[in-house]
């Protein structure tokens, strides 16, 4: 990956919160603004980020700079 990717996690508790955070509500499509509000799982939260294919973040550039592993020495 040539470029860095940044995203946001936003806690499923923190409704107040959530709901005052200007990134967040900058964003119209609520099952968009779904996609970074994390879920609680027995063993802490989960967050999928799809960085290619359905569910990617309209935003995404991804469709313009392909997605590889990254290989660990």
């Amino acid at each position: 990956m040539l470029h860095r990717v940044v995203t946001r996690l936003y806690f499923p508790e923190e409704e107040a919160a959530n709901a005052a955070d200007p990134v967040l509500n900058s964003i119209e499509d609520p099952a968009a603004r779904a996609t970074l509000v994390a879920h609680r799982e027995e063993d802490g939260y989960r967050l999928d980020i799809r960085l290619q294919g359905e569910g990617r973040p309209s935003s995404s550039t991804s469709d313009r700079a392909p997605v590889r592993p990254r290989e660990h020495p």
